[in-house]
């Protein structure tokens, strides 16, 4: 679950980064790249809020906290 979160928080990241950036030649498509790049952000965001979502869920288990003592017993 980890290198999920990691891989969402540096996607969030990188479309942060690039979101309203441009190449100079300006050319008719770079509209539907802006847009394409804010729905990507707000994919992202959904993913992150239904990862949180089922992180919240998995923290309350019982089962989760035997799979990680048990981890660690057997490691």
């Amino acid at each position: 679950m980890e290198f999920i979160l990691t891989y969402i928080i540096e996607s969030k990241e990188r479309y942060n980064m690039f979101i309203n950036v441009v190449k100079p030649d300006s050319g008719p498509d770079d509209d539907v790249i802006i847009i394409a790049r804010e729905l990507i952000k707000v994919s992202l965001d959904n993913c992150w809020g239904k990862f949180d979502e089922y992180y919240k869920i998995l923290d309350l288990s019982l089962a989760y906290a035997a799979v990680v003592i048990l981890y660690f017993i057997y490691k």
